[in-house]
């Protein structure tokens, strides 16, 4: 799975996080993904107003980190951001990695927007995939898990 935004761990497994204006933190995960067992099991419910999504909301003291990630893959020896898309393709974009409009068309990257550019590739395309943590929401710390 590629993942990008916003996370928490909380009792050892990672859920989506947002934080409420209460200064508590929403934590979420949709159903079909990993660990919906483990976590109905540790309080989540359904959330009433988003179908297929369980929440629980906790306070900060129950939180052991909280990070946004952002996943990158390589391509043709270039490094791209990387978006998993619904039909089992990978969106690589461009972002400013110091190339130019003749390079990117060449790798077969579309401009989508002023300075960005597109494609999606099949996973088996990609040399490398690895996620980049920064910790947020005031906390120091990301734990790596291999």
């Amino acid at each position: 799975m590629i993942r990008l935004g916003w996370y928490a761990v909380y009792k050892g497994s990672d859920y989506h996080v947002s934080q409420r204006e209460d200064g508590r933190y929403r934590l979420f995960l949709r159903a079909g993904e990993e660990g919906v067992a483990k976590a109905v099991a540790n309080g989540f419910t359904p959330d009433p107003e988003n179908f297929g999504v369980y929440e629980k909301v906790v306070d900060r003291d129950q939180i052991t980190t909280a990070y946004t990630v952002t996943t990158y893959a390589m391509y043709k020896g270039y490094k791209f951001q990387a978006i998993e898309k619904k039909d089992g393709k990978v969106e690589i974009s461009s972002g400013d990695y110091g190339l130019f409009h003749d390079k990117y068309k060449e790798l077969g990257l579309e401009m989508v927007d002023r300075g960005v550019y597109e494609k999606r590739v099949g996973r088996s395309e990609l040399e490398k995939i690895w996620e980049v943590k920064r910790p947020v929401m005031g906390f120091s710390e990301v734990e790596e898990k291999e």
